[in-house]
């Protein structure tokens, strides 16, 4: 795509400026050496695509250090795997460990030893542990020490060296948690510390700085030109400014500064940097959804870059100007921020949802991370343009009209175009605005009448005038706010909640429709709520599957059974990270497990392919996993696309395309064409169900054979008939007829029958034989084929008849 997506991390070749590396929310690394025109992805091969901070070698410019894992909030964000480094310009990577930390918002190197590495390890979001703090590394990050822990959920945001002694360290610890329905971002242990020693002992800084349990997320700077010159960029629990300090002694005392400009726009936990002037320690920048410069040491700030995509997170300043990064991808100024070039060839979208026009397919949407709704009419990755702003979402398109095209921004706000997406309106008459509702509000047409569609915020709504009205059709399906907001030191809940937060707060996540019976309804909530109804709506049993009550990422309807469906759910912002998938045959009654042969990562939608009977598609954090057998045994689909975060999944029919839609790396498609056919033989049995895939003549192991007719034939032989098998086993069916003695059925059962014929391929057969007057004999049919033997029946008592005719 040429839209862009989040830059986290930027770092720049010491000897060549054209030489740039960036880093990228879930897209992992990527290499410039024209300026930021051409890029090219350097880390695919890795199986950790959010990155947090990239750190250049002071001198080598082959050298570089990658910290993985995003910590920018706990929300759409990842974790990492520790830190790597490449010696070869990103040709090959090394793991060097630290995984444990998850998520990595600095890394430092010694400008004078750069075999000493600091990293600031801000830990698990969603869990309290002690892999986090400042870790040092004095062998270029062969072997670690953690140097400063302060608690278990206060982890180092930052760290910064002095230029000119690097024994002088500042580090910044941010205590923040999300405990799944509430979270905090501030506490008394949020503070700047000082090492004077390399980072073998530390000293909290408080001559200036706040304290308290109101101290958030800080960003430091140290000035090039004026070692002894710090700034502290300081965020509150709510998200805004506490205030901004200045050190002129290398730290031992600071001052507030008015900064009465400095106008942030409360979630600036979001951002959190600071970037001093190479040359010049009065001119000072500060990263948030504005970029924001002083040139009086931070007396007042202006507003530069104002038509650029806000959400700034990371700036180069250059002897040739700004490199920096935000939610839009990579911009570059030549001239001092007064205009910018933004580069289109990096494909780092996130998209969370996509429609393809089933008319049209070359005409597609995305709903994306903060660059809005886009379209392209082409196909051409390079012709994408965002046709409503705000975070786009969910986007569906009729498939019976590629003019009508619903879409949505954050938390449901539901917007329909009868142009195709050159002009919208509001579409929510009906619904009900102070009701709860996520983030990502789902939208979902009736496979059947596509007038018809659903939503849900803590009840379900249908239209059936294409979203020109709403009506509710079940009761609160979720626990309640209560249940969903426990108490805690959030304090600014609200109706629509931080987004970055991404808590459970009472949700409906899904509406489903079975493909199979569109009276089939399914809804499933973020606090683990799982219904179904059978009578589109009027009535809603509840049917979760046993175990945690996860947020609930997909339910499809079998597109060939209505009562079959497959959910998956994820507890991720509980601290677990295992996937769940789970299948269910009879409405929900039962649910079978399917996540066994998966690897360990959260799911995040499911799709059943509409040919192939037990042909499921996955997407996780890691990809799109396939499964040709109803999700017993699992394959990722990764030829071509990198391990990155899948979000959704569209298949396109008529040209049998699978869309995967990344939240890092924009979308990807495959060629269903690549994988085996449904019925690889073509003899009318999908291959689930047929046991000779390679014999078009043999189905499946036929039944049992029955029911047999017994007549007169000529010359008083017994005529017997039967129904044939090769609708279901293949025309090659052949039979086995066994013939036994009632005298002797009671006391030896039919172990006693012989043979009549063996192998016949007709279903009929004659025996002469005639029984004497006050005798008689009863016969037995069994199916056989190439697959495999059918039955003699069963007894009275339901048991397997044992017949030893015709082994």
């Amino acid at each position: 795509m040429n839209i862009g997506g989040r830059v986290t991390a930027l770092g720049v070749d010491p000897n060549d400026i054209n030489h740039l590396w960036l880093g990228s929310a879930e897209g992992g690394v990527f290499v410039s050496t024209d300026g930021g025109t051409t890029w090219t992805a350097v880390f695919d091969g890795e199986t950790a695509l959010s990155i947090g901070s990239i750190a250049t070698h002071p001198v080598d410019s082959g050298t570089a250090y990658v910290g993985t894992g995003e910590d920018n909030g706990g929300g759409f964000s990842y974790d990492g795997e520790g830190v790597f480094k490449t010696t070869d310009g990103g040709a090959t990577w090394i793991g060097l460990g630290l995984a444990e930390t998850r998520r990595i918002g600095r890394i430092a190197l010694d400008p004078l030893d750069p075999r000493r590495v600091f990293v600031a390890a801000g830990g698990d979001w969603f869990s309290r542990d002690s892999s986090r703090g400042i870790y040092r590394s004095l062998d270029g990050g062969t072997t670690w020490e953690k140097v400063l822990y302060v608690a278990d959920d206060s982890g180092g945001i930052d760290v910064a060296i002095d230029p000119a002694n690097p024994d002088r360290v500042y580090a910044a610890i941010w205590q923040r948690q999300s405990l799944g329905s509430s979270w905090y971002i501030a506490g008394s242990n949020s503070g700047v510390f000082r090492s004077t020693d390399g980072g073998t002992t530390w000293s909290r800084m408080t001559n200036g700085l706040p304290l308290g349990a109101d101290v958030g997320r800080i960003g430091l700077a140290v000035s090039r030109s004026s070692p002894s010159t710090v700034y502290a960029l300081v965020i509150d629990g709510l998200g805004n400014l506490f205030g901004l300090y200045r050190t002129t002694d290398a730290g031992d005392t600071w001052v507030p500064l008015s900064a009465a400009s400095l106008l942030l726009n409360g979630f600036s936990y979001y951002f959190g940097n600071i970037r001093i002037d190479p040359a010049n320690p009065n001119t000072v920048y500060v990263l948030d959804s504005n970029l924001l410069k002083s040139t009086n040491g931070g007396a007042s700030f202006s507003i530069i870059a104002a038509n650029v995509h806000p959400d700034w997170h990371d700036l180069i300043i250059t002897a040739r100007g700004f490199l920096a990064g935000n939610d839009a991808g990579f911009f570059r100024s030549r001239n001092g921020g007064s205009s910018w070039d933004h580069a289109v060839t990096l494909p780092i979208t996130q998209l969370y949802d996509l429609g393809i026009d089933r008319l049209l397919p070359q005409q597609r949407f995305g709903g994306s991370q903060d660059t809005g709704t886009l379209r392209t009419k082409t196909g051409d990755p390079s012709g994408w343009q965002t046709i409503l702003g705000g975070d786009g979402l969910q986007c569906e398109v009729d498939y019976t009209n590629s003019s009508i095209l619903y879409v949505e921004n954050q938390y449901g706000q539901i917007y329909r175009s009868t142009n195709g997406g050159n002009s919208f309106v509001r579409a929510m008459i009906g619904l009900d605005p102070n009701e709860r509702r996520n983030w990502n509000t789902p939208i979902t047409l009736d496979p059947i009448v596509p007038t018809t569609l659903y939503t849900g915020y803590q009840r379900v709504f249908r239209s059936t005038d294409s979203a020109g009205t709403w009506s509710p059709i079940s009761p609160d399906l979720t626990g309640g706010a209560a249940s969903a907001v426990v108490a805690s030191r959030d304090r600014n809940p609200g109706v629509d909640p931080d987004h970055l937060k991404n808590l459970v707060t009472g949700t409906i996540t899904v509406v489903g429709v079975s493909p199979a019976d569109h009276r089939v309804l399914w809804a499933g909530t973020d606090d683990g709520n799982v219904w179904v109804s059978e009578d589109s709506g009027s009535t809603w049993n509840r049917v979760s599957p046993p175990g945690p009550a996860y947020w609930v990422t997909d339910i499809a309807g079998d597109p060939f059974e209505a009562r079959a469906a497959y959910l998956t759910v994820t507890g991720y912002r509980q601290g677990d990270r295992l996937p769940y998938v789970r299948a269910t045959t009879d409405l929900g009654t039962t649910w079978r497990d399917l996540s066994g042969a998966l690897p360990r990562v959260p799911i995040n939608c499911i799709l059943h392919d509409s040919e192939w009977r037990g042909r499921l598609f996955a997407g996780s954090d890691v990809g799109v996993h396939l499964s040709d057998d109803g999700g017993v045994t699992w394959s990722i689909m990764n030829g071509g696309m990198p391990y990155v975060v899948v979000m959704d999944l569209v298949r396109h029919d008529p040209t049998r395309t699978l869309y995967a839609g990344t939240h890092g790396r924009s979308i990807y498609s495959y060629s269903l064409d690549q994988l085996p056919p449904a019925d690889g033989d073509g003899d009318g049995v999908d291959n689930n169900h047929d046991c000779a895939l390679a014999d078009p003549g043999a189905f499946a192991p036929p039944g049992e054979a029955g029911p047999l007719a017994v007549g007169m034939g000529p010359a008083t032989a017994a005529h017997l008939s039967w129904p044939g098998f090769a609708a279901s086993a293949g025309p090659g069916t052949i039979y086995d007829v066994a013939v036994g003695d009632l005298a002797t059925l009671a006391s030896a059962g039919t172990a006693a029958a012989v043979a009549l014929a063996c192998g016949l391929p007709v279903t009929t057969a004659t025996d002469a034989a005639v029984p004497g007057s006050g005798a008689g004999v009863y016969y037995l049919v069994r199916a056989r084929n190439t697959c495999a033997a059918g039955t003699w029946g069963t007894d009275s008592m339901g048991l397997e008849r044992t017949v030893p005719a015709c082994p």
